[in-house]
């Protein structure tokens, strides 16, 4: 998994303990971690290592290190973690104040050495243990909101297993979904590239290829969403109130409403722009997904936009919005003021054709990432900085321009 994004601080000694470093839960991979100019690999078994100049660091959870610099002669040193997905944010507060039993023994991976044998001490991080632990705290908090009737717990609950069906980290997805972050960039990056409307390039052979092979995955956790979240019988996006029920689901979702305040406060809310990936996704399975799964996705793909233009709103400002102004946080609209903008926006395409959704999900999305400071379309550099994405070799001329609106 090659890492596309990065996050910097220094560290200064402090004579009283370790320096703890903990990060907002978050659908990233952390891959390596450079201290100075030495860099670890951050693979679940290696678990500590020395810092060049003086001191330790080791992980203490999936999203948590601790540096000790309190060694004579330490001297503050840069921390760098390259990652793949979306966006880290420090700042979370440790969830027990018992700091957690270092390893016997050390493990670390330069650039030029091999891992050490990973430690046998029982009280070692556990990453899978961590994850699923984490997803069962919160499957159980929003059960017993669901016991006592707490409005929105069954939209919370639903958000909750698609989560869980799709959230790479958890055990018994990862086989399916890992290294998921080729095909997420790649939709990222078709998404910045939906302000120039006709130099989106058709996906190439490994960007299908990806969606044949997640499409049954993506199927799943949407329809157990609305299943096993809602209690729904059973789940049919053609039908136009099963369509309404998942605008429930994810239009909620992307208005801020589904924080859980006893959870990490990226539970429940969408964190950051890759929210995006949803109708690009939807979009090229209706396309190129398994033949038998194309109308559920060309279903769904109006959902997604319409759960964008919400998602928009609720970051709207008047200097407009560039990707990397995406980010979570407690939003303030209304579900009224959702409804009666949706209905604004979206009564003129009810009986809209799949191009006529199309064409308003490029003009959606050219005012989602590129704002109404000036328009001006990404360039591929600046595509390539965001999400790591370069156009593939193979990739097919550009799609022609959309018709025109439907509005």
């Amino acid at each position: 998994m090659n890492p596309t994004n990065r996050w910097s601080t220094v560290i200064h000694p402090k004579p009283e303990g370790p320096h703890e470093l903990r990060f907002h839960r978050t659908c990233a991979a952390l891959v390596t971690l450079e201290v100075n100019d030495r860099t670890f690999n951050l693979a679940p078994k290696v678990l500590q290592g020395d810092i060049p100049g003086g001191g330790t660091w080791r992980r203490t959870g999936a999203f948590a290190f601790s540096f000790d610099l309190s060694s004579r002669g330490a001297k503050p040193v840069v921390v760098t973690i390259f990652y793949c997905g979306e966006p880290i944010r420090a700042g979370a507060r440790r969830s027990d104040p018992a700091p957690t039993a270092a390893p016997t023994e050390r493990s670390t991976l330069t650039t030029k050495t091999k891992p050490s044998k990973p430690s046998e001490d029982p009280n070692d991080f556990d990453f899978d243990a961590e994850i699923k632990a984490e997803f069962e705290a919160r499957r159980a908090r929003i059960a017993a909101q669901l016991a006592n009737g707490t409005p929105l717990a069954a939209e919370r609950m639903a958000i909750y297993v698609f989560d869980e069906r799709t959230d790479f980290r958890m055990p018994d997805t990862i086989k399916l979904l890992n290294p998921q972050f080729g095909p997420q960039d790649a939709l990222a990056a078709r998404a910045m590239r939906r302000g120039r409307l006709a130099q989106v390039p058709r996906p190439d052979a490994t960007l299908r290829r990806d969606v044949t092979k997640l499409a049954p995955v993506v199927k799943d956790a949407i329809s157990r969403a609305i299943t096993e979240g809602l209690g729904a019988k059973s789940f049919d996006p053609t039908r136009p109130t099963d369509a309404e029920q998942l605008f429930r689901v994810f239009g909620r979702f992307a208005n801020g409403e589904l924080g859980d305040a006893e959870g990490a406060p990226t539970e429940g809310v969408p964190d950051s722009a890759y929210f995006f990936c949803l109708p690009e996704f939807a979009l090229l399975a209706a396309d190129y997904g398994p033949e038998d799964l194309r109308p559920f996705f060309e279903a769904c793909f109006p959902v997604f936009v319409r759960a964008t233009r919400v998602y928009y709103r609720a970051y709207s400002n008047p200097m407009g919005m560039r990707w990397s102004d995406y980010g979570f946080r407690r939003f303030t609209h209304t579900w009224e003021e959702v409804e009666a903008d949706q209905s604004d926006q979206f009564d003129k395409l009810t009986k809209a054709t799949p191009q006529q959704w199309r064409t308003k999900y490029d003009e959606l999305l050219a005012a989602c990432c590129l704002g109404n400071a000036g328009g001006r379309p990404y360039s591929d550099a600046e595509i390539h900085n965001t999400c790591g994405h370069r156009p593939a070799n193979d990739s097919a001329p550009a799609q022609a321009p959309p018709q025109a609106s439907a509005e």
